[in-house]
């Protein structure tokens, strides 16, 4: 529901895992310090200001299709019938392909 309403949401099944943490506090970590660096502009980073944050656009970012375990390209990602993952960096991306694949990441 709320994706409709454009929030940017990533998701990630870990294979194999019950309710355990596991990994995902390690890809959670990745996801928030990706997060600040981008929505924290530079005199709030250096200064530790109390500014508004960046809006980040829905076509930022890269595209995770978690049935396929693959990263896709946005128009992909609009043609699927359910929703794609939305992967804020580069880095992240291949975090959440390592993580949803079960390597090492």
């Amino acid at each position: 529901m709320n994706r409709r309403a454009g929030a940017l949401w990533a998701f990630a099944e870990a294979p194999g895992a019950g309710h355990e943490i596991g990994e995902t506090q390690k890809l959670a970590g990745i996801f928030f310090e990706e997060c600040l660096k981008k929505r924290l502009n530079e005199s709030e980073k250096e200064n530790g200001g109390n500014s508004d944050l960046i809006s980040l656009s829905p076509d930022s970012g890269l595209r995770g299709d978690y049935k396929s375990l693959s990263l896709i390209d946005h128009e992909t990602a609009g043609k699927l019938n359910y929703p794609a993952s939305w992967l804020i960096s580069e880095r992240f991306a291949n975090s959440w392909l390592a993580f949803v694949k079960k390597l090492q990441f």
